[in-house]
Order: structure tokens, then sequence, then C-alpha cells
């Protein structure tokens, strides 16, 4: 696990991806320490082309179903966390550059409208 603090209000914990071919998920808790709610609105990375996306789990006619869609932005409370997990909001890396192998450190900065662009760390884990 790896972490680091680099706004003064928002910090970026517990980032980590598992392995992948050409699809990657990344997985982290985010915590806003300001009285005032952010938003994250932006994931860069050189491993791929990121994106912000969230599952959802629902019923329909008795039948389980989940699905995925891209969303623009994810809203993170003052004084609240946010966990990218999941069945939930994550980070989606399409096309990737190379293969994700366990052990590997990945790199992606965040960008929040009050805070700014956040730096990150991580690392790929077996399932």
């Amino acid at each position: 696990m790896i972490a680091l603090l680099v706004a003064a209000t928002i910090s970026v914990l517990n980032v980590v991806s598992h392995p992948a071919v050409d699809t990657a998920v990344v997985y982290a808790t985010i915590h806003n320490g300001a009285a005032t709610s952010d938003v994250l609105d932006r994931v860069e990375t050189t491993l791929g082309s990121a994106s912000l996306h969230r599952s959802e789990e629902s019923t329909h006619n008795g039948m389980s179903m989940s699905s995925m869609a891209a969303v623009s932005s994810i809203a993170v409370p003052a004084h609240g966390d946010v966990r990218l997990a999941p069945g939930g909001y994550h980070v989606m890396i399409e096309n990737l550059q190379a293969p994700l192998q366990p052990g590997q450190h990945i790199a992606l900065r965040l960008h929040f409208r009050n805070g700014g662009w956040v730096s990150v760390s991580g690392l790929v884990t077996p399932y």
C-alpha cells in the first residue's frame, strides 16, 4: 500500500490495481480534510487512457444485473471519504501501454476542482 499526501486538504490512500493486459482498474480511498466539499473531475496516467467510472448492481424482473458507465466527476464531501472500490466508483485505464504485473508501481494524477492536482502512486497486487 502506497499513499501520498499532496494537498493540505486532499489525501489519497490505499491506491491499488491488479494484473491486467488491456484494461485495468484502480481503487483507492480519497479523504477530504477541508470544511468544503470537492470534486474529482479528471485523472491522468502514462499507463494508458484513464477515466472515472461507476459500477452498479440492480434487480430487474427478479434478476440481478451489473452495469458500468463512465462518469464526469465524483463528489468528495467535506471532512469525508470516498472509496473507489469494486462495485462502485473506480479509475479505468484502457489501452494499457504494457501489461500490469504484480509488484509494479503505478503513478496517477488526480484533479480536484478546489484542491488542484494530486500525484499518487500505488501498487499492482495479485487478486
